[in-house]
């Protein structure tokens, strides 16, 4: 999450809510809004969002504010969930970094549904609801 009004500051944090809706209520008592960059779904996000404060420790700046780069804290959460993404998020500030990569992903899904997920506001329930079909579809054509 960034602030305009805070420039060179990104904030690093994980919500059981909707990213945007929480940045919605930060943004109270600041003169810009708060934007949601990045945002990806883990099955357990507090041990990753420790893992990457740990990381980033020396450019920390406050409880979960830190100096650098938009691309470098993505990079970093990448590199800690790993393959355990199951969906993710990019702003269009990220649109000229190539973070897309099936790769990130516990199973691969085509760049229509990555471009959905980018389009459309999920909810928690709504994408594991999503990802339970495809596994259930992707078991029945193996014969599993």
């Amino acid at each position: 999450m960034t602030n305009k009004s805070m420039p060179g500051l990104v904030k690093i944090g994980y919500s059981t809510k909707d990213p945007t809706a929480r940045a919605g209520k930060l943004g109270s008592g600041s003169p810009s809004k708060y934007e949601v960059v990045y945002d990806v779904l883990v099955d357990d996000p507090q041990p990753i969002e420790q893992r990457v404060h740990k990381i980033l420790a020396h450019k920390r700046e406050g409880k979960e504010w830190f100096r650098c780069g938009i691309s470098e804290a993505v990079s970093e959460i990448r590199t800690v969930v790993g393959k355990g993404a199951i969906t993710e998020k990019l702003s269009d500030q990220l649109d000229d970094i190539n973070l897309i990569s099936a790769n990130v992903f516990r199973t691969p899904i085509d760049q229509n549904s990555i471009e959905r997920q980018r389009n459309r506001r999920y909810s928690i329930a709504k994408i594991k609801e999503e990802l339970e079909q495809i596994t259930k579809g992707r078991k029945q054509k193996e014969g599993k």
